[in-house]
């Protein structure tokens, strides 16, 4: 059975690919219903990210090959407001500057649905994402050629990569059409100054 989260809980969103955890980071879940749910990501987040053995940046290959481990990594790329429908192979984060003076635009990320386990919420990234303009004025794809680099290796089949697509125009017509859960100001949401950023949960790297 499902845990059901509250607005101010503090959670862990892990990726899970092949029985292992691919990344974890500890998150604030804003805002929650049955279809959707918003989590914050703040900047100065410790957060378990995946490098090749040797420390460098992962690849598809290095998936592939298996050949990885985790090492800790501070989130600084300022702070990410995730909106995530529940059934969706998506979700779609708003990018703030640091000092939270600039809305810096809209990012969909193609993923697996979330699947709820006793700590948060797993999933696994499916490498093509777009990159909105703050305006909406344009977009484009990001990570084109890591999307490709998985279908070679088999890691992503040509049918799943079509449905990733089209899921992605459709996060966009969302964000557009400001449909649920968009049809909300989320541009001027700011967190509780107050709150101290969360840390990982004991256990984060057990599998149930």
């Amino acid at each position: 059975m499902e845990i059901q989260r509250a607005s101010g809980d503090r959670i862990v969103l892990r990726e899970i690919w092949q029985g292992r955890v691919w990344s974890a980071r500890p998150v604030t879940v804003v805002l929650t219903s049955a279809d959707w749910i918003a989590l914050y990501l703040a900047e100065g987040t410790g957060w378990q990210q995946p490098r090749t053995l040797d420390g460098q940046p992962v690849t598809p290959l290095t998936r592939w090959e298996g050949k990885w481990c985790l090492r800790e990594h501070v989130h600084s790329l300022g702070s990410n407001l995730l909106l995530v429908p529940r059934d969706a192979p998506y979700s779609i984060q708003l990018m703030w500057s640091s000092s939270w003076d600039e809305f810096q635009g809209w990012y969909i990320n193609l993923q697996d649905p979330l699947e709820p386990s006793s700590i948060g919420f797993d999933y696994m990234d499916q490498l093509l994402d777009m990159v909105v303009t703050p305006d909406l004025s344009g977009w484009r794809w990001k990570d084109e050629d890591e999307f490709e680099e998985a279908q070679s290796l088999g890691l992503i089949s040509s049918e799943k990569a079509d449905y990733l697509r089209s899921a992605g125009l459709e996060a966009l017509e969302l964000i557009r059409n400001r449909r649920r859960p968009l049809d909300h100001p989320w541009e001027d949401w700011r967190p509780d100054p107050t709150s101290a950023i969360p840390v990982l949960k004991h256990g984060w790297e057990i599998l149930e």
